[in-house]
């Protein structure tokens, strides 16, 4: 049976970790592409049509599981530093 104390040391140790200067700092600068993102979007669907809505949904959701993935990511995270040079 594992020690308790451990357990909940371990997860106050992995909660802790969520709120580190970098990951907050992260948060903050992508807050405001966030909120036009969402403005946007509530902007379109009240003037388009579902099916419309619908499709340029989907299709973020597809570009951001491409992104997502470690292979894409680091071919992105390489071609953008190729790109600064």
């Amino acid at each position: 049976m594992p020690d308790s104390g451990r357990v909940r040391r371990k997860r106050k140790d992995t909660a802790a970790r969520l709120l580190e200067g970098p990951r907050v700092m992260l948060g903050i600068a992508a807050a405001p592409a966030y909120f036009v993102g969402l403005l946007a979007g509530s902007a379109l669907y009240g003037i388009s049509s579902d099916t419309v809505y619908r499709r340029i949904t989907f299709m973020l959701v597809i570009a951001s599981a491409i992104i997502a993935l470690p292979v894409t990511g680091d071919a992105i995270v390489t071609f953008l530093a190729a790109a600064e040079r």
